[in-house]
């Protein structure tokens, strides 16, 4: 492809792209995978036949419920080779999503299932991406992460700062 074209699917993936690196569990044997995509989301689906028909890749339907008037939107998905080299040939123009497509190029994951597929270190490494993916993913959105911590989550939920509120609580009780 042209520099051309991997600046135009650059913008294009900057703005309705997403990318994604989830655990996966499996109801049947208990174990669990890693699984790594890219995808772009648009209503104008010879765009999409066009990056199919250069790359590769698979076009869904969006069958998200929609209003009357929204038109129907389609979605390029790709993953393993096709997502690397798509990955690689935009990473110089992208300018929204640099920082999360570097994390998932440089993130060790393959098609293996469960404990024994990965080692320890291979699963801390990519829980971590998993972490800086979603961190860079709320920086985007100017909103803090929508993950707290057990602590915070406690506080929220009495009310106050924790321990402190229940103890003052207490002692205007008695």
């Amino acid at each position: 492809m042209k520099a051309v074209d991997w600046a135009y699917y650059a913008g294009l993936f900057d703005g309705e792209g997403h990318i994604t690196l989830s655990k996966r569990y499996s109801r049947r044997d208990g174990r669990f995978s890693y699984c790594r995509s890219i995808g772009i989301t648009n209503t104008n689906k010879p765009v999409l036949d066009k990056l199919a028909s250069q790359l590769y890749g698979c076009i869904y339907i969006n069958n998200h419920k929609r209003k009357k008037r929204q038109r129907t939107a389609y979605v390029w998905v790709a993953y393993g080779e096709t997502m690397r080299i798509f990955l690689k040939g935009v990473l110089p123009y992208l300018k929204i999503k640099k920082g999360q497509a570097e994390v998932l190029l440089t993130t060790p994951c393959s098609n293996r299932r469960g404990r024994r597929g990965y080692s320890v270190d291979e699963i801390y490494d990519i829980e971590q991406a998993i972490g800086r993916i979603r961190r860079m993913k709320n920086t985007y959105q100017g909103r803090q992460p929508k993950y707290p911590t057990a602590w915070e989550q406690e506080r929220n939920r009495r009310g106050g700062n924790g321990m402190t509120t229940n103890l003052l609580n207490q002692r205007s009780v008695d």
